[in-house]
């Protein structure tokens, strides 16, 4: 795959209105962007190790949030040479 460069939120820097909000997307739902590749092995091979290696973590919304409100998620590890992708958090019910 190749190189690009990316800002500190993971996101690729400099791409157009189209491909910056594909890039949040992917990004800020726990995943990654790949754009402008014919040779697709590459990216097959990287959903393919991340659905190899994974966790999911389950959790119960405290009671008497306000309904309709986002709430920021934070994923840390004590662990080094990990990566964390996760979601940014979640709209709490109507």
């Amino acid at each position: 795959m190749a190189v690009t460069a990316n800002d500190s939120s993971g996101r690729e820097a400099g791409l157009d209105a189209p491909s910056a909000v594909l890039s949040t997307l992917g990004v800020d739902s726990g995943g990654f962007y790949a754009r402008d590749y014919n040779d697709l092995a590459p990216v097959i091979g990287r959903i393919a190790a991340d659905a190899d290696t994974y966790y999911v973590l389950g959790f119960r919304m405290p009671e008497g949030l306000k309904p309709g409100r986002f709430r920021r998620l934070t994923v840390k590890v004590d662990r080094t040479g990990l990566l964390v992708r996760a979601r940014l958090g979640y709209l709490t019910g109507r």
